[in-house]
């Protein structure tokens, strides 16, 4: 007969992850996906190899110890879906700043946004709360609980319709329901 122990939270000084096995499945398939990341950002320059390779077992090890999450994206085609959206809400994000640095007759009308979602906690709160930063003339300031506060550059360019949106994406892009 097996006894059955509560999980206890680590003590102080405790390692993340310590008591663990370490798979070396895990480690191998996030250290490719590290290394076709290095690839991508430093398109295979042989010199940033010296820096990268330990970069990524380092990377790779650290991923090792923190405990799985079951709060992944659950739809490939999903990511297949935001990806333009993210990127092309990250163009138009720059371009906003960029035009309104360089023409100051642009409208800036300041302004802090509450906004409360409706995505549980977890990964895909998170994802949407960095992701608003992308959205033209918005910039995430705060998240506590289900409020976000969101700086607007214009608060008369209607930045709620772009949050509202973008939260459905995410919320699709994990597969859940909005509450």
């Amino acid at each position: 007969m097996e006894t059955i122990v509560p999980a206890q939270p680590p003590l102080s000084g405790t390692p993340v992850g310590a008591g663990r096995r370490f798979g070396a499945a895990r480690f191998t398939v996030v250290a490719l996906i590290l290394a076709a990341l290095w690839v991508v950002l430093n398109e295979v320059d042989p010199g940033s190899w010296i820096v990268g390779v330990p970069s990524i077992l380092l990377g790779a090890w650290l991923a090792c110890l923190l405990p799985p999450s079951t709060n992944w994206v659950r739809s490939p085609l999903g990511v297949l879906r935001f990806a333009p959206f993210f990127l092309g809400q990250s163009l138009l994000g720059s371009w906003d700043v960029a035009l309104r640095a360089l023409r100051p007759s642009l409208p800036i009308a300041p302004a802090f946004l509450s906004y409360r979602t409706r995505l549980p906690p977890g990964a895909a709160r998170v994802l949407f709360f960095d992701a608003i930063t992308l959205l033209p003339g918005t910039l995430s300031a705060e998240l506590d609980g289900d409020q976000v506060v969101v700086h607007a550059v214009d608060a008369g360019a209607a930045p709620r319709e772009g949050i509202e949106d973008l939260e459905r994406r995410v919320a699709r892009l994990f597969g859940l329901e909005l509450q």
